[in-house]
């Protein structure tokens, strides 16, 4: 790569110290000097493009770049900011084995929908630079709230870095998800003071847990659990107008239904708006339902009904009503199923003779769907097939 006129003294002669006067101006050069150094690895596939970059950002005062990847709609405008913000690390996999890959699928599906989807890493994890910010107190001393408002800085200087590219549309209101830490790490931003505003929160299997093993939480860590329920009440209080949806399922092995409750009835009780959603038992370990395309099929209809209810972006269901009306009571049963639960990149296919419809979904690229979807259709019809759709595209009928 060539550095041009742009030095590593001169990216790093940034200082930030409180009482200067020209600081943002001095923050939006540091932006544009980043962005230079650190340039991003971008690829079109399947109507979104994707971008591998070493995002910028300062935490108190401090220069650090945190591992992202950006997926945004392939078309030409400003578009409104989706922050994701994973899980922590786990006995089999250390931080830096976590990259923002995991989501790669989960930031299509939103980039489909209509948002520039950001799949952030914490300090520490992945490429990231700093330190893994981890301390959460003792059981006996719980410091949830430091833990949490140390992972909110890491988005809430995401959301201001990101907030200055040309795709994203700064004045309309960011969704941020969060699976795990990130799920409650997104209700602490929530209560933020942040650009562009955060409008709505989907909280996935969010929670901290100390001391604890599978199923079996720690009863010398009562207290512990209840420093976050706790911060639960504290951050709901300074979120009050801000829609949240939480999804559980009914297996998680960390945190129980019963934690659950206590979590969003103190948020309620604060005046936060909470919906909760739990789902049954899924596969054996229910803390992981987004991180499969099986989970994903679960919670996307969720997100998009809860979406619609609040005037978020989704996909949009007016293109499909003239043809799901044509269609017999089974065909738009297959086709409903495609719309709603599979996940991106996905495929529709079918039969030249009509002979019903065959989708496949959570493909790496629109092509290996629509081969995949051709593939399922010819199988089970022996006939010529035809891809009607790629994603929420209908083609012509």
């Amino acid at each position: 790569m060539g550095w041009g006129a742009i030095s590593m003294s001169s990216l790093f002669a940034c200082q930030w110290r409180r009482g200067d006067v020209p600081l943002r101006a001095r923050f939006l050069l540091c932006v544009a000097l980043f962005a230079a150094v650190f340039s991003a690895r971008a690829q079109t596939t399947g109507g979104v493009i994707e971008e591998y970059l070493a995002l910028p950002v300062v935490i108190h005062g401090y220069r650090y770049t945190l591992d992202t990847l950006v997926v945004r709609p392939d078309a030409v405008g400003r578009f409104p900011l989706a922050l994701i913000a994973q899980g922590s690390s786990s006995p089999e996999f250390s931080p830096q084995d976590i990259r923002p890959d995991s989501f790669r699928s989960l930031a299509h599906d939103f980039a489909h929908r209509g948002w520039v989807a950001a799949v952030v890493m914490w300090r520490g994890y992945g490429t990231s630079s700093g330190s893994v910010r981890d301390d959460a107190g003792s059981c006996k001393a719980p410091e949830a709230g430091l833990f949490l408002s140390d992972h909110a800085d890491d988005l809430q200087a995401a959301m201001i870095s990101l907030a200055h590219r040309q795709d994203v549309d700064a004045t309309k209101k960011a969704l941020v998800m969060g699976l795990s830490i990130g799920g409650v790490s997104a209700l602490t931003l929530a209560g933020r003071v942040t650009m562009p505003p955060v409008g709505v929160v989907i909280n996935v299997s969010g929670g901290v847990y100390m001391d604890a093993q599978p199923f079996k939480p720690n009863p010398a860590c009562h207290l512990f659990y209840d420093d976050l329920v706790i911060e639960m009440g504290r951050n709901a209080s300074q979120a009050t107008a801000i829609p949240t949806l939480w999804l559980y399922a009914a297996n998680d092995p960390w945190f129980s239904p019963q934690l659950v409750w206590r979590m969003i009835s103190a948020y309620r009780t604060a005046g936060g708006l909470a919906e909760l959603k739990t789902f049954p038992p899924f596969q054996n370990d229910g803390h992981k339902m987004m991180l499969s395309e099986a989970g994903r099929r679960l919670l996307l209809p969720e997100i998009d009904r809860f979406l619609r209810a609040h005037g978020f972006p989704t996909w949009d269901e007016r293109p499909w009503e003239g043809f799901l009306g044509q269609l017999s009571y089974d065909d738009r049963v297959q086709v409903y199923d495609y719309l709603r639960s599979g996940s991106t990149e996905k495929a529709l296919a079918r039969g030249q003779n009509g002979q019903g419809f065959y989708w496949y979904s959570g493909a790496p690229t629109a092509a290996a769907a629509r081969e995949a979807a051709l593939k399922l259709c010819h199988q089970h019809t022996n006939d010529a097939c035809t891809i009607i759709a790629e994603n929420f595209q209908l083609f012509s009928q």
